[in-house]
């Protein structure tokens, strides 16, 4: 008896034993996530870091409402001076800051009669933060993009023309891109090397992204682009992203 009762104490410490290291095996992966974030060359962009951006379309970006049968399509895209990636460290999303500049723009479909003042309109201040589509951190890589100021307008273009549907079409909502280098998606764990040019690229498809918060992710609660009570419904763009200084540059996780 004694043998059996000895035999049972051996076999509950052995599953106590693997029960702990499953625990330690656990907190350690979970201590470990990562990022995502920016790599300047092949060192990290670390917290308190930052790198001067420049942006450009490369494809015309296209915004519509189509219960309004109305399309505005900008064919060049850049930005202000001083936009710029913000480095991080542990597992932290890193994040950006840009003023996009649209120009070349103009109104078709049923409000062909009206234009966009000067052809060109910029967004407000806006925050970019790297994320997963997903909240198993993985699947192709994301940018949220979004208003940096309390109001959470995006953009606000001024329309010309007499007897047209709005004077001012006011934008609010979150834009969800996907990263890409050299046309393809840049894959959470199989990250491509360091290219001089990202893509970001924006469609109706991204509607879902989860940031990274001190090892926790959480939903970046996506809200559709409206305008004056109406969704924007349709969206379509590629904007292509260099370092100022011509170097090197990637996004990993």
């Amino acid at each position: 008896m004694r043998f059996k009762h000895m035999k049972v104490r051996v076999v509950l410490s052995s599953l106590l034993a693997v029960l702990a290291l499953n625990a330690v095996v656990a907190s350690a992966a979970q201590a470990s996530a990562e990022g995502p974030f920016f790599k300047d060359g092949a060192a990290r962009l670390l917290e308190g870091e930052s790198k001067e951006v420049k942006v450009k379309a490369a494809q015309g970006i296209e915004l519509g409402v189509s219960a309004l049968g109305i399309k505005i399509s900008c064919n060049k895209a850049g930005v202000a001076s001083g936009a710029k990636l913000l480095g991080s460290t542990g597992a932290n999303s890193a994040t950006g800051e840009a003023t996009l500049e649209l120009s070349e723009c103009i109104i078709s479909g049923d409000g062909s009669n009206c234009t966009i003042e000067g052809a060109a309109f910029k967004t407000e201040p806006l925050k970019l933060e790297l994320a997963y589509p997903g909240d198993a951190r993985s699947g192709d890589m994301e940018v949220v993009i979004k208003s940096a100021g309390k109001s959470g307008k995006f953009a606000d273009a001024k329309i010309a023309g007499s007897g047209c549907f709005w004077n001012e079409m006011p934008i609010y909502g979150t834009l969800v891109g996907q990263v890409e280098s050299k046309g393809n998606p840049v894959v959470v764990g199989s990250e491509p090397a360091a290219a001089k040019t990202l893509q970001i690229h924006f469609n109706n498809e991204h509607k879902t992204a989860w940031i990274e918060k001190s090892g926790s992710l959480k939903s970046a609660e996506v809200e559709s682009f409206q305008t004056n009570g109406n969704v924007l419904n349709y969206t379509q763009g590629l904007l292509e992203a260099e370092l100022a200084s011509g170097a090197e540059w990637g996004v990993f996780s």
